[in-house]
């Protein structure tokens, strides 16, 4: 009895059962996923268009460094292929095998030689099978969706981001761990009734953030916390309101977030919270340059919006079911 066959109708509809928003793996590319370059690498040197050399050279050492190279042998994506030239694929990434094979399998095994091959075709034609089903031309195929690489469920989750970063102290010194955050939430006193379902929001959509409340503890000296939050966020929410421009502390925050936004470190996410465009623009006009996020579509709708800057691929792989309308 053939196997199923793996073929886009079949994948297509796993992603539909498992409520996946996209029907291909959201992080096919070199430079995101290893499986996927060593996949599409190693087809270059068995007769697929290669990789041109320097981008090639430069995508091996990038992975080679990353937390998500392969620790062993056994997880490696492989060639194998005999004198007669029977190839098989191992740990393949489906993706790439769809396109070079038209299947999604992470596993694809030739038929030992040209006479077990003729054996099986006939076989098959006996029993009815399609003509273009892949037993005629693999005598084994592992189907995999790409819920199942193990490779998604790391990126989906963004820590590969955070491993990297320490793994960035100098050769031979301990490591310190370095706190980061996807987001730094600044914010009034007065404005938590909305800062705090925010925060809430956001990290229940898996993102790190520094928030007062949940990053301080008594005795921290709150200059030196707010000064490790800020150099340690990639992105800065800033809720704007008519108290954040009344406090000191707000400001110096704001006026941190532009000194890293200016040096390339750092993006500042406006949320206007019960103030409109023009009180903006008497503060700040370049803060009220900046697209904004209204608080007034609701907590639930702005951590949304705040994850689709910050983490935009994992917006591509939840299931619209998941938010709150």
């Amino acid at each position: 009895m053939p196997e199923l066959r793996p073929d886009f109708a079949w994948f297509s509809a796993e992603s539909t059962r498992l409520g996946l928003k996209s029907p291909r793996c959201p992080f096919q590319n070199v430079n995101v996923c290893p499986r996927y370059f060593y996949s599409l690498s190693l087809l270059g040197e068995y007769g697929c268009t290669k990789i041109e050399k320097s981008e090639d050279d430069r995508l091996v050492a990038f992975w080679k460094d990353s937390p998500l190279a392969p620790k062993t042998g056994e997880q490696e994506t492989s060639v194998t292929y005999t004198e007669r030239k029977r190839y098989s694929y191992h740990n393949f990434c489906p993706e790439v095998a769809y396109d070079r094979f038209h299947l999604f399998a992470t596993g694809l095994y030739s038929y030992p030689d040209v006479e077990d091959a003729e054996f099986a075709r006939e076989r098959l034609a006996k029993e009815g099978v399609p003509g273009d089903h892949p037993d005629y031309y693999w005598s084994a195929f592992t189907p995999q969706h790409y819920a199942e690489c193990p490779f998604y469920s790391q990126l989906s989750h963004d820590w590969p981001k955070l491993l990297a970063r320490s793994a960035a102290s100098p050769a031979g010194s301990p490591a310190v761990p370095t706190a980061r955050f996807d987001v730094f939430i600044s914010h009034a006193s007065e404005d938590k009734d909305f800062a705090r379902p925010l925060a809430e929001k956001l990290q229940a959509l898996g993102l790190s953030m520094w928030f007062d409340e949940s990053a301080m503890k008594p005795g921290d000296s709150l200059r030196e916390e707010i000064d490790k939050g800020l150099a340690g966020s990639d992105f800065g929410v800033a809720i704007l309101s008519k108290r954040f421009f009344k406090k000191q502390w707000t400001q110096a925050e704001l006026n941190g977030l532009f000194t890293l936004k200016l040096e390339g470190k750092n993006r500042i996410i406006p949320v206007w919270h019960q103030i409109t465009k023009q009180e903006v623009a008497s503060h700040s006009p370049m803060v009220a340059d900046l697209l904004a996020i209204r608080a007034a579509d609701g907590a639930d709708s702005v951590a949304v919006q705040i994850l689709k800057v910050v983490r935009p691929a994992a917006v591509e792989v939840f299931s619209a079911a998941f938010f709150r309308k």
